[in-house]
C-alpha cells in the first residue's frame, strides 16, 4: 500500500475519526484505526457502540488496507512538518517518506528539537545559581551563610 496524501488534511481527519477510539479498550484490536487506500484514502475505526469514517482524497500508487495505533498515528501526523507526506506499508511496517520533498529528517530531527544541538532538552534546565547564594555544605536551615 502506498499513498500521497496532505499532511493538514490527514491531521484533522485522524483528529476526527481517533475521537471515536476508546480510552481503554475491551479487546487490543479495537484500538486501531483502519487505513484504506484504493480510492482516495478512508479512514475508519469502532468499538462495539459507536464507529467514525473519515474520506480523504490522496493519490493512491498501491491500494491496499491496514491497521495501526489509531493515537499513535494522530500523534506522529501532527508532529509532521505541513507537507505532503508519502506513506508505505511494507509487511507489518507503515513509515511516511517525507526525503522525495527535499525534507531531511536526520538523526536530531528523529529525536526532536530537545536533542538538537545547542538545547536544553527535558531533564536538562539548569537553574545557575548566584555566588554567595547556594547551601553551604554541614549548614543547618537558617544558620547564617
Amino acid at each position: 500500500m502506498k499513498f500521497q496524501v496532505e499532511r493538514d488534511a490527514l491531521a484533522d481527519a485522524l483528529a476526527w475519526v481517533a475521537r471515536a477510539l476508546p480510552s481503554r479498550p475491551v479487546v487490543p484490536v479495537l484500538s486501531g484505526l483502519r487505513l484504506e487506500a484504493g480510492d482516495g484514502l478512508t479512514l475508519s475505526c469502532f468499538d462495539y457502540e459507536v464507529s467514525a469514517t473519515a474520506h480523504l482524497d490522496a493519490d493512491v500508487a498501491e491500494p491496499g488496507a491496514v491497521l495501526v495505533p489509531g493515537r499513535l498515528l494522530a500523534e506522529i501526523t501532527r508532529s509532521l512538518p505541513a507537507l505532503a507526506v508519502d506513506f508505505a506499508a511494507d509487511g507489518d511496517v507503515v513509515k511516511p517518506d517525507l526525503r522525495e520533498r527535499g525534507v531531511h529528517r536526520g538523526p536530531a530531527a528523529r529525536r526532536g528539537v530537545s536533542g538538537a544541538p545547542g538545547t536544553a532538552g527535558p531533564g536538562r534546565h539548569h537553574r545557575r545559581r548566584r555566588p554567595g547564594h547556594g547551601h553551604r555544605p554541614g549548614a543547618a536551615r537558617g544558620e547564617p551563610r
